[in-house]
């Protein structure tokens, strides 16, 4: 992601009331760790993944964690959507539309991120897992959980210029994860079907392989989602609507 730092001065400026502040984002990010982290546990765990019960209530207790995230996420969007209809009516000239905002973007950005874990909640506890399967998916959590935790990193740095480093270091290191990732993703398919992503395309499968194929799809796309809330914060930190704005 290419983006260049601007001179003018930001709307929704950290100080301004009601614009989310370094701890908000911390917060969302501890609530997406918190969740990776019990998925991650739970699939290390043979009691869970190899009983039916102990699966459902794995996977009501993340999707509690889920919504709970997605409920913070959307509150951010909420007070910002008020701090603009606020600028809008005190005649302050808007300098992007609220939904191409970078804050607004970025909680949009954690959104994404719990909703991954929720479809990898209801996919990992939904049936038994072969041990390839099982393997891929506790390696997938694995990485998306060190994207999160450095994203974690991210956020002290561009809301409160702590940490060593710079928040262009963590994208490039949560890029290494999600290459990582994805990696394990194509060997799960070549391993599981013999063939790699793009070859599957217009076959017919059976439910057991098109199940496999969602779940392989939904882990995936967990460091995905944290690579895209890394992108996010390099835009907030660039145009000037972090800890420096």
């Amino acid at each position: 992601m290419t983006v260049s730092r601007t001179d003018h001065k930001p709307r929704f400026a950290p100080e301004g009331l009601g614009v989310p502040n370094g701890q908000d984002w911390r917060q969302l990010t501890d609530e997406l760790i918190g969740g990776l982290t019990f998925c991650a546990d739970c699939l290390g765990r043979e009691e869970t993944v190899a009983n039916e019960r102990a699966q459902a209530v794995a996977a009501q207790t993340l999707l509690s964690g889920v919504s709970k995230g997605i409920a913070q996420a959307g509150n951010l969007i909420e007070r910002l959507r008020q701090r603009y209809a606020d600028e809008e009516s005190e005649g302050i000239e808007a300098v992007t539309s609220f939904s191409q905002h970078p804050l607004v973007r970025l909680a949009q950005t954690y959104l994404n991120a719990f909703e991954a874990v929720g479809v990898v909640s209801l996919l990992v506890f939904d049936m038994p897992l072969p041990q390839q399967m099982r393997a891929t998916a506790v390696k997938c959590v694995s990485l998306a959980l060190q994207a999160a935790r450095e994203l974690r990193r991210a956020i002290n740095l561009v809301f409160a210029s702590q940490g060593l480093g710079t928040v262009a270091d963590s994208c490039a290191h949560i890029g290494r994860l999600e290459n990582q990732a994805d990696a394990a993703f194509q060997t799960a398919l070549i391993a599981i079907f013999g063939q790699p992503s793009g070859e599957h395309v217009g076959q017919r499968w059976t439910q057991n392989e098109a199940g496999t194929l969602r779940l392989l799809l939904a882990l995936e796309a967990l460091t995905d989602r944290c690579e895209e809330i890394a992108e996010m914060l390099l835009l907030v930190e660039v145009t000037g609507y972090g800890v420096n704005a």
